[in-house]
């Protein structure tokens, strides 16, 4: 074998090994537990709402959702988020409900 070989295939499964660290420690921080309930901190609030950390900063300031601060960090249990889609949700469905009639 060469060295060009070598540095290839050492390359490659440095590469994989990397992405394989790095998908288990994204599971690990999004695996924060607090009792039964996940905690999420507000880009996972993003993603699960699929906006922006913007908009969901918009939505503390409204009120909307409250989250609890550890630190300088604002942390949501994922039952809250859970809670305001489902209100969501539900206020939607009785608008078009009430178009209907």
């Amino acid at each position: 074998m060469d060295a060009n070989t070598i540095f290839k295939e050492f390359f490659e499964v440095t590469s994989e090994r990397i992405q394989t660290i790095y998908e288990d420690v994204k599971m690990i921080k999004c695996s924060f537990v607090m009792g039964e309930d996940l905690v999420l901190d507000i880009y996972d609030v993003a993603q699960a709402l699929k906006c922006t950390d913007r908009y969901v900063h918009m939505l503390i300031k409204r009120g909307e959702i409250k989250g609890f601060k550890m630190g300088s960090r604002r942390l949501f249990l994922k039952s809250e988020i859970q809670a305001f889609i489902d209100e969501k949700v539900n206020k939607s469905n009785l608008k078009s409900l009430d178009h209907e009639k």
